[in-house]
């Protein structure tokens, strides 16, 4: 009986021993000394490992294309005495830079290490970490109406510190590798838009990448795009400008549908256009309504002439086609400047009477305030999402640059510096029309439209217009004659692909 009692005692000894000196381990694995040596690379690999709660060694790396960071925070534990990282519980730091590294911002996130998603990885092509999350890209938040995308999701813990990021106030970085779609002619481009087939040599216009101050732009992804338009009918509406667009966006396209795949239908003269992707039962459209209010050609009634007018209460006939659009693109703008509705004399028209004066701004705002109930009385907003793209700046005014000679546009191959952006406004005033297009939009009452502000972006990019580079190329004297410069329209490749990316950011 004593012999077995010996050796019960020494077996509990043994067993206390044995549990003291797990335990010592255990606190020395769960402590800062042995979390750094764990950090440490492992020989030969350059790896990274990192302590799991069970004791284990389990490689957190979550991103696909890993270079430096694995983008996982270890956290100390609050609730214990001891510092206890804990790698079940992992909290993912989104950690937004520029492409010079500086940090942006940050948001948490929790996730399981168990069930451990592959991390989606936003890069400038330099390689620098621009935000990273475990969310595909359809599960990417929608900007607000100024174009704002969130930086962390309402249910995620870090929601109370939420920030927003306005896409739109940034700055223009030259990226060699920002190529949108393939090289050449593109076949939906008109011979307007199409500068290098009119004979453009230089290509730098084509490279410049607009890069948001707190966060990323998503690159766009022609497949993506099609996915997220499934079934459904994205619409443009406006003038030329809007048509620059458009083609733009059927151009984006060729990255994941050939050319001879699409379907086109024009009706009503041409002002309505669509091409039909089969494969996806979608279409993008095109809507010409320059005013988006009616305009009323000239005619001639009991042999006298009756001038055109401007109908400021009436929309333009071919609102009977917006009305069931899955997303609709507006724009207004370039025709308001034309000769009469700029005069502003026996042009516009309200309860159908001609007013003999009205200043243009004020007739602009009245169209676009016609344009707005239209949008709350028609829109159903669980169907549809609109947009409005802000005013697209012209170039014809080289003074307001510095430059000494005429053209405007021609020959301007960079951007402009962003030191005069002030004497450009003053010159060019379209920040007046622009409050009154966020002013207007604000107001709209049952739909959320959200502004596409592209307005002062594009007014540093005179090196991005057609220029001469147009079907007119043929009438020109010499190669300094810019008589027949066209400063308002823009080259494809060029900058409507970077409007057409930030649409993409907010819908995809």
């Amino acid at each position: 009986m004593g012999k077995k009692g010996g050796t019960s005692f020494a077996s509990v000894v043994g067993w206390s021993g044995g549990l003291l000196m797990l335990s010592a381990f255990l606190i020395w694995a769960f402590n800062d000394g042995a979390y750094s040596w764990l950090q440490n690379p492992l020989p030969n690999t350059g790896e990274m490992q990192s302590a799991g709660r069970y004791g284990l060694f389990i490689n957190l790396s979550m991103t696909q294309d890993q270079q430096q960071d694995s983008g996982v925070s270890w956290e100390k534990s609050e609730s214990t005495g001891s510092a206890e990282y804990i790698a079940k519980n992992v909290t993912e730091t989104v950690s937004h830079q520029d492409v010079s590294g500086s940090n942006l911002g940050t948001g948490n996130k929790s996730a399981d290490a168990k069930n451990v998603t592959e991390t989606v990885s936003h890069k400038d092509v330099s390689g620098s970490n621009l935000g990273t999350g475990n969310k595909s890209a359809d599960d990417a938040p929608m900007g607000g109406r100024g174009g704002n995308i969130s930086m962390a999701e309402p249910s995620s813990p870090s929601a109370g510190m939420q920030r927003q990021c306005d896409l739109f106030k940034g700055r223009w970085m030259y990226d060699e590798s920002y190529v949108l779609y393939p090289p050449g002619p593109c076949p939906y481009a008109s011979i307007d838009f199409d500068c290098r087939r009119n004979g453009r040599m230089d290509s730098n216009y084509e490279r410049w990448r607009w890069q948001p101050q707190d966060c990323d732009l998503p690159r766009f992804n022609a497949s993506l795009m099609l996915e997220r338009l499934r079934d459904k009918r994205l619409l443009y509406v406006g003038d030329s400008i809007s048509r620059n667009q458009w083609e733009s966006m059927l151009c984006l396209m060729r990255a994941a549908v050939p050319y001879h795949e699409p379907t086109h239908k024009s009706k009503d003269n041409s002002k309505f256009n669509q091409y039909y992707f089969k494969a996806y039962n979608c279409s993008i459209e095109l809507s010409w309504a320059p005013f988006l209010v009616r305009q009323n050609p000239a005619s001639v009634i009991n042999g006298s002439t009756v001038k055109e007018t401007l109908q400021l209460d009436s929309m333009d006939e071919q609102a009977k086609r917006w009305k069931h659009a899955d997303i609709l693109v507006f724009n207004t703008g370039h025709w308001w400047t034309h000769e009469e509705p700029y005069n502003g004399v026996d042009y516009f028209e309200e309860k159908g009477h001609v007013i003999p004066y009205m200043e243009e701004l004020a007739a602009f705002e009245k169209a676009l305030r016609t344009w707005a109930r239209w949008v709350d009385a028609n829109i159903d907003p669980k169907h549809t999402q609109i947009f409005f793209r802000g005013y697209s700046p012209v170039h014809f005014h080289g003074q307001a640059w510095g430059k000494k000679v005429g053209g405007g546009c021609f020959k301007e191959t960079e951007p402009i510096d962003v030191k005069i952006e002030e004497q450009i406004e003053r010159i060019y005033g379209e920040r007046k029309r622009m409050q009154v297009v966020e002013k207007v939009v604000a107001e709209t009452k049952s739909v959320k439209v959200q502004l596409l502000n592209v307005t002062q972006l594009s007014m540093y990019r005179k090196d991005a217009h057609a220029s001469v580079y147009t079907s007119k190329l043929k009438y020109m004297k010499n190669e300094n004659d810019y008589s027949l410069v066209d400063c308002s329209h823009w080259c494809l490749p060029g900058l409507p692909d970077v409007w057409n990316n930030f649409l993409y950011g907010l819908i995809i």
